[in-house]
């Protein structure tokens, strides 16, 4: 493994005195508590930074439209975020959760409606940001009750938001560079809480900075090594606005001058001077320094920017001199960090493995032991698709609604209270307080099936419209549309479905299934399960929707009834198609086919020119026993593996080809329980993870960091 490195120089003597700008911000700064900023020195020489926050995006949400303010402790500037997007609410946290948070915290923008609300922030196109999402949950809505959301970039999923507690702040981060000339930046609703937001803000760098060969970088941890006040530091102590986290070990002990290192000349990542004029050594001089983290799996790839500084004056027979190894092999080396000036190393190429050592060795003729003042350690995501799959905070209208009578209501030009529609036979009975009360008959099939069904699991019948031309079923609003646009459509790769996620979805299709075939008196046969009847809410409960081809399934003991074929290709039971025989195992058939494209993430047939159905092709992948070719490879290998095996199983018994051999939806229910239980006992361990607080804000450090075990 090689490593680059950031060549800096010696600055001159002059370069080390202050000029009169930084003078006059120490005067500014000099009322700024301590335990915010850190102890400035007489001559302040920790300030090396700068009052021009020129290309600055700094939102506070859920500020008043229209108000701005410059933040006392950093000097800030913060403007409303309500110019920038048009959805949600603004709330405040409670007051005890005020005190100890900068003032950006003390509002939140909640969204208690949509799926996905997005901000659009204008930006220079090509430019690397840095982009900044904080959250202070503060008990902002009187629940008390944490919640979990995602963030996502345009169309493509940045991270997961969750809180261990009301009163610490969550920050994410990510650097990345916009291909166009603003930026879409979204909150989505995953069922568990509505989401919100404190403040977004986005700080442009230098493109020759954090290079990757593709792909952006989420922050997992970002270091001030060899800190000796034990403080959080950001602007206006660094330039670029970046939030450093103390640290230290226990094995390390820690040098510091008042002098100042420069980082601003000759280094693009212009890491600030008081963070590079501490620094960790062993505590024992002959020791090595050692530090690992374990990576959730073995797939995530790492970048790390390590920052070193000399700033001790060597003497003629002293010398510093490391080698840097990686799991054992040498990574960089040897090496002797620059007086009074900063070099950045890094790697050209991610980190892979899953387990990552590093250790800092003393060279042979080195008099001195190492060094460590500073690193960063950030994970590759991609967020390559385009930033205009966004609806603004507005949800599209799923298919199962008229867009036409939705307008319509809205306008006024269709009553909601007229939706049902009464037969032509009719009789005023008497008067309301709102005007005539009709007496009336439901003549419509479809609509008496959909009277008399009433499930968690099922759309809810408003009404349906039958006026002239105008015909239409009217469903509850289902705000993140079918099943199918989550798996092959337009939003399959805007927010990919985890297996968990996949799991439910299956379960709860399933019971709505089931309910018909044994909660319903007499049973109902649905003919025409699919993943586009399967609309998802705002929390992605599914419901069966559709009710079209149903049939009142007879129950004088006959295993069966004759009825003209219909239903979807692709998702047709062979055998009541050859037959014309129907009964509830034709809906086991179909639901089978629905559960190998959650599985797959394939369509019932393939689009190629052999026309390949589903579970032929699953079929022929079992014959070799690769269970990870079979499932949908956007999962990236991210599920409990005996679970996985046991969905397949099932679904492929319900796509029999012979109705017999099939599973009930009652047994199907209680495998796709099983399934989930083990999914969930796998990411309940993996979703445990540790923060840390400051006053100002905490980073959510998903990666531990530790010493190397000796």
């Amino acid at each position: 493994m090689t490593a680059y490195f950031l060549a800096s120089f010696r600055p001159s003597l002059a370069e080390l005195d202050l000029d009169p700008r930084v003078n006059e911000r120490c005067q500014k700064l000099s009322w700024v508590p301590t335990i915010l900023l850190g102890t400035i020195s007489k001559k302040c020489p920790s300030v090396h930074a700068q009052d021009d926050q020129s290309g600055f995006i700094s939102l506070d949400c859920g500020q008043p439209s229209n108000s701005s303010y410059s933040e006392s402790t950093t000097g800030i500037d913060y403007i409303s975020d309500a110019a920038f997007i048009s959805t949600g609410v603004s709330k405040s946290v409670a007051p005890a959760y005020k005190a100890t948070h900068q003032l950006q915290a003390a509002y939140v923008r909640s969204f208690p409606r949509g799926v996905k609300n997005c901000y659009k922030v204008n930006i220079t196109k090509n430019t690397k940001y840095l982009i900044r999402a904080a959250f202070l949950y503060g008990n902002y809505d009187g629940l008390n009750k944490l919640p979990k959301f995602d963030l996502v970039i345009g169309a493509s999923y940045w991270d997961s938001v969750a809180f261990t507690d009301a009163s610490l702040s969550t920050i994410k981060e990510v650097v990345h560079i916009p291909t166009l000339d603003y930026i879409n930046v979204c909150l989505l609703n995953k069922g568990t809480g509505d989401p919100f937001i404190s403040s977004l803000e986005l700080r442009p760098l230098k493109n020759t900075t954090y290079l990757t060969p593709t792909g952006s970088l989420a922050l997992s941890f970002r270091l001030d090594v060899g800190s000796t006040v034990n403080q959080t530091y950001r602007y206006p102590y660094d330039a670029l606005d970046r939030i450093w986290q103390p640290f230290n070990f226990n094995k390390w002990t820690q040098l510091a001058t008042s002098l100042t290192v420069d980082a601003q000349s000759h280094n693009d990542y212009h890491v600030p001077s008081i963070v590079m004029r501490s620094a960790s050594t062993p505590l024992d001089p002959s020791d090595t320094m050692d530090f690992n983290w374990n990576a959730p799996d073995t797939s995530t790839q790492y970048y790390i920017f390590i920052h070193f500084a000399e700033f001790q004056l060597l003497k003629a027979n002293q010398s510093r001199s490391f080698n840097i190894t990686l799991n054992g092999d040498h990574w960089f080396g040897p090496f002797a960090p620059a007086y009074l000036s900063t070099i950045t190393m890094f790697s050209p190429s991610a980190l892979t493995g899953g387990n990552y050592s590093f250790s800092l060795v003393q060279t042979e003729n080195s008099t001195l032991p190492p060094i460590l003042n500073a690193m960063e350690v950030y994970t590759l995501i991609d967020l390559s698709q385009s930033e205009t799959d966004t609806d603004d905070g507005r949800n599209k209208l799923n298919g199962s609604v008229p867009a036409d009578l939705i307008e319509r209501s809205k306008s006024g030009s269709l009553s909601l209270s007229g939706y049902i529609h009464v037969a032509k036979k009719r009789k005023e009975t008497t008067r309301g307080g709102f005007g005539k009360v009709y007496h009336g008959l439901v003549d419509d099939t479809q609509v008496k099936l959909l009277i008399r069904v009433h499930h968690r699991n099922l759309t809810s019948l408003v009404g349906y419209c039958n006026e002239g031309t105008n015909m239409a079923l009217i469903y509850e609003f289902m705000a993140n549309g079918n099943l199918d646009s989550h798996l092959l459509g337009e939003n399959n790769n805007a927010n990919v479905l985890t297996w968990e996620g996949r799991l439910q979805i299956a379960t709860d299709a399933a019971q709505g299934l089931e309910y018909l075939h044994n909660g319903c008196k007499p049973p109902i046969v649905h003919r025409d399960v699919k993943t586009t009847n399967i609309l998802l809410a705002e929390n992605f409960q599914a419901k069966l929707a559709d009710f079209g081809l149903s049939r009142i399934f007879p129950t004088d003991g006959r295993t069966h009834m004759s009825t003209a074929v219909a239903g979807t290709p692709g998702y047709l039971d062979p055998e009541y198609h050859t037959t014309g025989w129907l009964n509830e195992k034709s809906d086991v058939y179909s639901f089978g086919v629905v559960l190998l494209e959650i599985i797959t993430g394939r369509p019932a047939i393939s689009r190629t020119q052999e026309k390949v159905h589903v579970s032929q092709w699953v079929s022929s992948m079992l014959a070799m026993g690769d269970i990870k070719t079979i499932l949908d490879p956007r999962l990236r290998g991210d599920y409990e593996i005996n679970s996985a095996w046991k969905a397949v199983e099932l679904a492929m018994n319900c796509v029999s080809d012979t109705s017999n051999k099939r599973a009930n939806m009652s047994e199907v229910v209680r495998g796709l329980k099983d399934c989930l239980e083990a999914e969930l006992a796998r990411t309940n361990v993996n979703r445990v993870t540790e923060s840390t607080d400051s006053v100002i804000y905490s980073m959510n450090v998903t990666t531990e960091l530790s010493p190397l075990a000796r």
